[in-house]
């Protein structure tokens, strides 16, 4: 970043908010590099990649997961925790976009755990599921298909949507089942990304079905990744993610946790830039105190800009 202070203008100092923008890739090429997290900002796909500021090294991470995912014989999964507003939504979406693109071409699956899908066991584990199957497919065809028409699995998957089945060994078949669709998906020509936004609002029969695909990232390319509000989860000593936090933790079985921070002041300027239109000065005693007041919390950087935009005078 140039700061260009009294010795180079007869004027107050200001950032140029242009050069540092190009300068670190915000008009990144159009097709996407293994190995290069901006140049995989502008792919155009079916799940269109976010321009990502001060986010560097967790790209390269995630670019690092799929790229295992993809070219070997077992799954991962991501857990993206960090305070509201902090991006981990946004960096799952670039995920998904990366993913999706020619290079990589994973199916992609979404779900989001709702406030009002309380008292819905196994929701956001069957919209997955049900995003997987192809149009008039079943859960159950999926995993017939994958398995075999007199597999256990498709027994299994069966008796799990059957409503005369005993509803414990149905809980248990329905957290197997889930596992098998993923799977069934996965052992296809293309490897599956699924992801579960919101994650601290999951019911408890959906983190134990969690935990079983989790256990059984050996057995397909199937790359899971969740977000979740830290500070709720921490808030809660008895919250149904906690077990699982801490699996993620301690990276165990293809499973990690990433702790995402706010951005650095030089992000929050490349923000400001993006936000109006790039060929900008903006003095740096604003940019400053954007980032002092928003404490690098990319939603609060947007929501100043916003609300400045939209002020009369």
């Amino acid at each position: 970043m140039h700061v260009v202070g009294d010795n180079d203008r007869q004027q107050p100092s200001y950032v140029d908010l242009r050069k540092e923008r190009l300068r670190r890739g915000g008009q990144g090429p159009s097709r996407s590099r293994a190995g290069d997290p901006d140049a995989v900002n502008s792919v155009a796909t079916d799940y269109p990649v976010p321009h990502l500021s001060g986010r560097s090294p967790e790209q390269r991470l995630l670019l690092a997961t799929i790229e295992a995912v993809s070219r070997g014989a077992s799954g991962s999964m991501v857990l993206l925790a960090g305070e509201s507003g902090v991006g981990k939504t946004a960096l799952a979406e670039w995920c998904l976009g990366t993913a999706a693109g020619e290079e990589f071409d994973f199916v992609i699956a979404r779900a989001t755990c709702e406030p009002f899908h309380a008292g819905m066991s196994f929701f956001p584990m069957q919209e997955l599921a049900r995003r997987l199957t192809s149009e008039g497919q079943t859960v159950q065809d999926l995993i017939a298909e994958g398995f075999g028409n007199s597999s256990n699995e498709a027994q299994t998957a069966l008796r799990a949507f059957d409503d005369n089945t005993e509803p414990a060994t149905r809980r248990e078949y329905l957290m197997a089942t889930f596992a098998n669709a993923f799977i069934a998906k996965a052992s296809a020509a293309r490897p599956v990304a699924l992801f579960l936004d919101d994650l601290e609002r999951i019911d408890t029969p959906s983190v134990d079905a969690l935990t079983v695909v989790a256990s059984r990232l050996g057995e397909a390319r199937i790359l899971v990744i969740g977000a979740l509000r830290s500070d709720i989860v921490a808030a809660d000593a008895d919250h149904n993610l906690r077990q699982l936090l801490e699996r993620a933790r301690r990276e165990q079985r293809g499973q990690l946790l990433v702790d995402v921070k706010p951005i650095d002041e030089q992000a929050v300027c490349e923000i400001v830039a993006t936000f109006l239109g790039g060929d900008v000065r903006v003095p740096e005693q604003f940019l400053r105190r954007l980032y002092i007041e928003t404490e690098g919390n990319p939603m609060y950087v947007r929501e100043v800009l916003r609300s400045l935009r939209e002020k009369p005078g």
